[in-house]
This record gives structure tokens, C-alpha cells and sequence, in this order.
């Protein structure tokens, strides 16, 4: 019961991200950019909405996942083809996205336990 309580605490921060990040440059990588993911079923929760923001410098990668109380911490990002795999932490609670990224839809897991389905968000050019 406690663990699912910690992963409903998780999502509760989640639920309420946004990136304080700089706007995104156009890249040429289609992988960069912003994307909005749900992930399903989770205690408590039910359907649980989530924001992050994927740069890639000098072919390193870096997620960036930011809440208001600032308890989401990324550790590792890995890119590979069209995979994204972020391991991060909220609290004491390790939690880590393994993603597919299909053109501009996304599939995959959070934490093994629950469904993840979502988009990666257009670029908005100024003019």
C-alpha cells in the first residue's frame, strides 16, 4: 500500500508540470521538442497527466521535467532511434519513462506498472 501511495505522490507533482525552460530552437532531431503524456490507472490518481521538455546538445540528450514545488528531479535521459528512457526522482520515489516516439505520437511505460500514450507538441514559430 505505501508504494502506492509514493507513486500516487509522484503523480500529483507530475500532474501539474510545466517547463520553465527557454523556448526551443527548430532542431533537425525530430525527437527534441515538447511533449504531454498520460499515464493511466494510477492509484488514487486514475489518469494522470504529464509534461516534458527533451534538448539534445552535441548528440547528448536531457529531459527536463518541472513541477511548482520543484520535486522532480532527472537523472539520466537516453535516446535511442526512436526510443526515450528517463530516469528520474520525486521524493524518495524512483520512477523512469520508457517511451516510442511514432511522428508525433508517443507510447510506452511508467514505471513498468502503467500505460503511457500521449504527443509531442508542435514547435510554435514566432513570426
Amino acid at each position: 500500500m505505501k508504494h502506492w501511495i509514493s507513486i500516487a505522490l509522484i503523480f500529483s507533482a507530475l500532474a501539474s508540470c510545466k517547463s520553465s525552460a527557454p523556448s526551443l530552437a527548430k532542431s533537425d532531431d525530430p525527437l527534441v521538442g515538447d511533449y504531454k503524456v498520460t499515464a493511466f490507472d494510477v492509484p488514487t490518481y486514475g489518469d494522470v497527466n504529464a509534461k516534458f521538455r527533451l534538448t539534445s546538445e552535441g548528440g547528448v540528450y536531457t529531459a527536463d521535467i518541472r513541477n511548482d514545488l520543484n520535486v522532480v528531479k532527472v537523472h539520466k535521459t537516453e535516446v535511442t532511434g526512436a526510443r526515450i528512457y528517463i530516469e528520474a526522482s520525486a521524493g524518495s520515489q524512483d520512477i523512469y519513462f520508457d517511451l516510442t516516439v511514432k511522428g508525433d505520437s508517443v507510447t510506452g511505460w511508467l514505471s513498468d506498472m502503467y500505460r503511457v500514450v500521449g504527443i509531442k507538441e508542435q514547435l510554435k514559430h514566432s513570426k
